[in-house]
């Protein structure tokens, strides 16, 4: 099966952006810290079921999307008329 190169930026940046530490992201993973350490930096590449289901895991850790004045103005980025 093929393998799925990581580009590194991303997969580091939704870590970040949940808020997961790389011990969390590896847990969540099911892979050791190093082996994470590894997909992070581009040197092992990460199997793509691998990938989707840390995704998924990670998708409802996500912070909420807001509006452009914060969560109360939410209605103003709507196209309502």
């Amino acid at each position: 099966m093929k393998m799925l190169k990581n580009d590194v930026g991303p997969l580091r940046n939704i870590r970040l952006q949940a808020g997961l530490t790389q011990q969390e992201a590896a847990t969540l993973a099911r892979v050791s810290v190093r082996t994470w350490q590894e997909y992070e930096s581009g040197r092992v590449d990460m199997h793509p079921h691998v990938l989707k289901a840390w995704l998924d895991a990670v998708r409802p850790l996500s912070p909420v999307p807001r509006g452009r004045n914060g969560p109360r103005d939410r209605h103003l980025d709507s196209k309502e008329e």
